[in-house]
């Protein structure tokens, strides 16, 4: 007999990332104002480096691209975009100038924070209604998923 719910599962994971990212980009977490420059709407892929870049504080083009699962032109552009708009800094490694770090402007980390909070909120919405026991399980669920996942099995 054919496991249905193996794709079933990935819709319903498909379908929560894509909801929890459009609850994010429609916040006013993801518009920032400071007297030099106005931070617009984010996309899903500026969301996932400020996601990233606030849980390491710093990173480089080819760490996102493996966070990312992303080319290197395409994570350059979206960073590139986001020093545009006064969110991100780059800046070469003091003992290797081939390292270009990727970190948050003053402006970029006022956004990350208001971020952040938004991001607990909805979080929080997000597990309301279930008990801790519940939310325990699914998580060690979904990191056994991980787990699979990332193993091949």
């Amino acid at each position: 007999m054919e496991n249905n719910y193996a794709f079933q599962i990935l819709q319903q994971i498909r379908e929560l990332y894509a909801q929890i990212n459009l609850s994010f980009a429609h916040s006013e977490a993801c518009t920032a104002e400071d007297a030099n420059s106005k931070v617009g709407h984010l996309t899903p892929q500026q969301l996932l480096v400020v996601k990233l870049i606030g849980h390491e504080g710093k990173t480089t083009i080819s760490t996102l691209c493996q966070q990312m699962s992303l080319s290197k032109g395409t994570v350059s552009g979206i960073v590139s975009r986001m020093v545009a708009m006064d969110i991100l800094e780059k800046h070469h490694d003091e003992n290797d100038r081939r390292t270009v770090w990727i970190r948050f402007s003053p402006a970029g980390k006022k956004l990350a924070m208001q971020f952040r909070s938004h991001m607990s909120g909805v979080l929080d919405t997000l597990v309301k209604d279930f008990s801790l026991e519940e939310q325990a399980a699914l998580s060690q669920n979904l990191n056994r998923l991980i787990k699979s996942v990332k193993s091949g099995n």
